[in-house]
């Protein structure tokens, strides 16, 4: 679609991004996801490159595992 496009590009891309999720997470993630997507793809169009993507992207999932690992000791009905 080109570069005057390029935000309905990244929207577009966003949604499969938080699609692809939908068997793993609960659905009330999938609003995030599809921020993250948003983000990802602002990034890449920013820098040119995946790497920052790569790296927000494994920054998130060891926030969220963190997150898990916190609340499974806090409460270990979970």
């Amino acid at each position: 679609l080109g570069r005057e496009h390029r935000w309905l590009v990244v929207l577009c891309a966003a949604l499969p991004f938080a699609a692809i999720h939908v068997n793993n997470v609960p659905w009330q993630a999938l609003p995030g996801l599809f921020g993250l997507g948003i983000v990802l793809g602002w990034l890449y169009e920013r820098h040119g490159s995946l790497l920052p993507c790569v790296l927000v992207h494994a920054g998130f999932n060891a926030c969220n595992v963190a997150l898990l690992f916190a609340f499974t000791k806090a409460s270990p009905d979970l």
